[in-house]
């Protein structure tokens, strides 16, 4: 039985939404009328969908509680709202909604809304149950020809070791360059590192990681892979040195 948090600040109108739930068979865990409470029951009920009223009482909004519903716990949200503006509903939109009523609604269509989201969540349950086995696959040093999966955007792109040509720092994100790609990673240089064999790969700047089969030059303090130049700093010169053949 799937399990719903109503956050609705009108007592009358949360009344008969529980009703309406139990009669279409989904188990209502609790009514919040504020933010600090819908939060609160967000982590000790555990909802599967929370149907969230935009104006509550106090200071903050459905739509700030909608952010941490979604980006904390994953948890899809649907509003039911009698805000109809153009700025609202923009707001709104930015926390991912799985739905968006507009009181009045139909019984019908917070039916169908609530089926949708009830799918939604069974979709997210897979997908993270998905990513938390990826991430224990690559728990340990991976080997040259082995495959692993990163988090791109909202995707999950399969990456062979052995095709990595280097790896850029981008703030708390890296870019994998490959062959004929490039994937953002959700995840810095050093977890990166840690993971791939030292064997093959080698850091050559605080920024970047390099495949050392993958180099075709150096010169003039930098390295080159393709046509691009990758900076080699001081610090890691000497131990690039020992790590390639020169005759």
């Amino acid at each position: 039985m799937k399990k719903v948090l109503i956050v609705e600040d009108e007592f009358s109108i949360a009344l008969d939404l529980e009703l309406y739930l139990e009669e279409l068979g989904y188990e209502v865990v609790g009514i919040a009328d504020h933010y600090e409470q819908a939060i609160e029951m967000m982590e000790t009920e555990k909802p599967h969908i929370i149907l969230m009223d935009i104006h509550l009482k106090g200071s903050k909004t459905g739509i700030e509680a909608a952010k941490i519903a979604y980006q904390t716990y994953r948890i899809p949200v649907i509003f039911l709202s009698a805000l109809t503006d153009s700025i609202t509903f923009s707001d709104a939109m930015e926390t991912e909604p799985f739905g968006y009523l507009t009181k009045p609604f139909k019984e019908i269509d917070l039916r169908n809304t609530l089926s949708i989201a009830s799918h939604q969540h069974e979709l997210l349950q897979i997908r993270n149950n998905f990513l938390e086995d990826v991430k224990d696959n690559i728990e340990s040093e991976l080997n040259y020809e082995e495959t692993f999966f990163v988090k791109d955007k909202n995707k999950l792109v399969a990456i062979k070791v052995m095709d990595i040509l280097w790896v850029e720092a981008l703030e708390n994100y890296s870019i994998i360059v490959l062959n004929d790609q490039k994937v953002i990673a959700n995840l810095l240089l050093k977890d990166i590192f840690e993971k791939l064999p030292k064997n093959h790969f080698s850091r050559v700047h605080r920024s970047y990681v390099i495949a050392i089969d993958k180099i075709k030059r150096l010169e003039d303090g930098y390295i080159y892979i393709t046509n691009i130049p990758i900076p080699l700093s001081k610090g890691h010169r000497e131990e690039l040195l020992q790590r390639i053949k020169i005759v």
